[in-house]
């Protein structure tokens, strides 16, 4: 039976296994370590803000971000029966529609623009005015998605954070668990790339014997190397 509301997915912990804005502000600060100060002032203008001029500055090669296959699976099965898909996400609107092109299982796109942080309630807000109250379906993961999934009419809760889908059940409108998070040791280990350590200690061997390890403009260009920016 076709489903004529349609499918929201939500980007951070849900499409992708990491965070963009933490990917982004990374290579941010790898380009030119002066934007800590920048990312500091930026903070009080907003994460809009800041988002939009990380953006600006940071380019992501979206091929290579960890995507959940089972999401992007579900995703497919429900484009199969004529669902509209649509992204919606706090991450900037520029990574937002590049992951959506590389993808090519998304409808349209709503994500973060320069005055507005699609997140939490304003992303609530923004979905209940576009399809009205109950009139989509959200797959999310977060305490932030607790609010849009108030205003849903089905709720699909991927890899949830600590809490959430406590919360998410006691709404009464979770349909599907998605749960395909590997154990935390094996994350941290990966996520440490402890297999790279020695290839990146040798990185700074050069610099060690030509005693350039007191050069920060050397030091920078080494750890750009170690993180491939």
């Amino acid at each position: 039976m076709n489903n004529n509301k349609p499918l929201v997915v939500d980007l951070d912990g849900t499409l992708i296994k990491t965070d963009i804005l933490v990917e982004s502000l990374m290579k941010y600060f790898m380009v030119n370590p002066f934007n800590i100060l920048r990312f500091i002032f930026l903070l009080f203008k907003g994460k809009s803000r800041l988002k939009s001029e990380v953006s600006r500055v940071v380019d992501i090669d979206v091929s290579l971000l960890p995507y959940d296959n089972a999401v992007i699976d579900y995703i497919k099965r429900e484009r199969l029966h004529g669902r509209k898909v649509v992204l919606a996400t706090a991450t900037n609107i520029k990574y937002a529609e590049e992951i959506a092109s590389h993808l090519d299982v998304f409808d349209d796109v709503i994500a973060s623009g320069e005055s507005i942080n699609m997140a939490s309630k304003n992303k609530a807000n923004e979905l209940t005015k576009r399809y009205g109250d109950t009139g989509f379906d959200y797959m999310g993961n977060s305490m932030d998605d607790i609010s849009v999934w108030e205003k849903s009419s089905k709720a699909i809760v991927v890899n949830p954070d600590h809490g959430v889908l406590k919360k998410a059940n006691k709404l009464g409108n979770v349909t599907a668990v998605i749960e395909n998070k590997p154990p935390f040791f094996k994350t941290l280990v990966k996520a440490l790339r402890v297999h790279q350590w020695t290839k990146n200690v040798l990185i700074f061997v050069p610099l060690s014997a030509a005693h350039g390890l007191s050069d920060f403009s050397q030091l920078a260009t080494a750890f750009c190397c170690i993180f491939d920016v």
